[in-house]
C-alpha cells in the first residue's frame, strides 16, 4: 500500500467553508481512480489541514494525477488557496492482519482499517453482517 501525506497551505477562514466543500466535490470526482483506497480530509486543532490518500501502489498514486480530472480539481483549488499543497509519500512497510472482508487482504475496504462506530456496531451488508 502506498500512502500521501498532503499539507494544505493555510485556508483564510471566510474560504473554510468553500475549502471543505471543494474536497468533498474532489472526493466525489476521484471516487472511481483505479487503486484509490481512501481520501480523507484531517484537520488540527489549530485548524491546519492535511488530506490522508491510501493507494494500492505509488504506480496507481501517480496514473491518478496524470487524470484529466485532476488539472480541474486543482484549478478549483488555487481558486481558493493560492499556494498549491505539499506531499509527502509513503510506502506502507507494516499494517495490522485485521481479518479482511470480501477477500480483501488484511483491510476491511468498507470502513478502513479498522472498524468503529455504527458500522462496527451494526456490521455491513458483506461479511459483518450478523
Amino acid at each position: 500500500m502506498f500512502i500521501a501525506l498532503i499539507r494544505f497551505p493555510e485556508v483564510p477562514v471566510d474560504r473554510d467553508a468553500d475549502f471543505q466543500a471543494w474536497f468533498a466535490w474532489s472526493n466525489r470526482e476521484l471516487a472511481g481512480a483505479d487503486g484509490l483506497r481512501s481520501r480523507r480530509l484531517l484537520r488540527t486543532a489549530a485548524g491546519q489541514y492535511a488530506g490522508l490518500v491510501e493507494h494500492e501502489s505509488s504506480a496507481s498514486f501517480a496514473a491518478m494525477h496524470a487524470a484529466p480530472v485532476v488539472t480541474q480539481i486543482q484549478a478549483r483549488l488555487h481558486e481558493i488557496v493560492p499556494v498549491p499543497p505539499q506531499a509527502t509519500e509513503f510506502e506502507v512497510l507494516s499494517e495490522p492482519d485485521t481479518g479482511g472482508c470480501c477477500g480483501d487482504a488484511g483491510t476491511d475496504h468498507h470502513h478502513g482499517s479498522f472498524e468503529t462506530g455504527e458500522a462496527a456496531a451494526a456490521g455491513c451488508s458483506c461479511c459483518h453482517a450478523s
